[in-house]
């Protein structure tokens, strides 16, 4: 059993990669879940790692996805662009996590139906 997490969590590390350079896959909070799937439960994990830096860590991902997220249709006005390109921004903020979470769903639970 400790094998199937250790491969469910490298997948899940690997996707995380991936979405760091593929739009539609969210890197961040991947990564983030597989980090505290190994650490919560990986055997022996809580020797090496301590519980401020997986919270340290949490914050940090927060940050980075609401920035890479809000950041785009917010300064799109600032340097030049319309206040309808904006909105489409904006709108392309929407879509683009609807799609980030039905695929995430699609690939998580895909993961989970080929290790049971």
């Amino acid at each position: 059993m400790v094998i199937m997490l250790y491969i469910f969590v490298i997948m899940l590390a690997i996707i995380g990669i991936m979405g760091c350079v593929l739009p539609i896959i969210p890197g961040p909070p991947i990564s983030y879940a597989a980090l505290a799937i190994i650490y919560y439960w990986g055997q022996h994990s809580h020797d090496h790692v301590s519980s401020t830096v997986m919270i340290v860590l949490l914050i940090a991902t927060i940050i980075a996805t609401v920035l890479d997220y809000i950041l785009p249709s917010k300064y799109v006005k600032k340097h030049g662009g319309s206040r309808a390109g904006s909105v489409g921004a904006f709108i392309g903020f929407l879509v683009n996590t609807g799609l980030k979470l039905i695929v995430s769903f699609i690939i998580f639970f895909y993961i989970i139906m080929a290790m049971i």
